[in-house]
């Protein structure tokens, strides 16, 4: 297939088994995003900015994520302190609960029961590759209203995947 010269990542396209309005709505949404918020990308947020579903958003990030031939994305986790929602850790790639973390946090001095931290690990993706220059301006091709929403935390991806996105891409249960 040849590739758009009209996408901020021409990449998308090789996501042949998801909707053409879905594909340009991301290509548009995280090419437009500014370089500071490249790091911290919430497909909640990409929910509301673009009137899809939660599910639909998450699993487009899934797929931009865990498919080798696009790999857009890198998963990210903060895990903040429950007590003063300081960072606590933060993880690049699969989340694995098992992992040592430090059992206080530092500013607050809470011990840290990570058998109820759901609540308290955000997931976010990370953008591997830099958009590309279109040839055309390109405006919002459609969606719902631009509002500011929580982070996606472990419990609510839960929530939201009824496929199996979150298992496949973090080692959590």
């Amino acid at each position: 297939m040849k590739k758009s010269a009209n996408m901020y990542f021409p990449v998308l396209e090789d996501l042949k088994r998801v909707n053409k309005i879905e594909i340009d709505l991301l290509d548009w949404w995280v090419g437009t995003r500014k370089k500071n918020t490249w790091k911290y990308l919430n497909p909640l947020q990409f929910s509301v900015d673009c009137g899809i579903s939660d599910e639909t958003a998450l699993n487009l990030f899934v797929e931009c994520t865990l498919q080798e031939d696009v790999k857009l994305f890198e998963v990210r986790t903060l895990l903040r302190c429950p007590q003063c929602r300081t960072v606590i850790s933060k993880e690049n790639g699969t989340f694995n609960i098992e992992n040592k973390f430090p059992n206080k946090c530092s500013d607050c001095r809470e011990s840290i029961d990570y058998e109820l931290l759901k609540d308290d690990i955000e997931i976010y993706f990370s953008l591997l590759v830099p958009p590309s220059p279109t040839t055309i301006s390109k405006h919002m091709p459609l969606g719902g209203e631009a509002k500011k929403v929580v982070a996606l935390t472990i419990q609510s991806a839960q929530q939201i995947s009824s496929n199996g996105a979150l298992a496949k891409l973090l080692d959590f249960n």
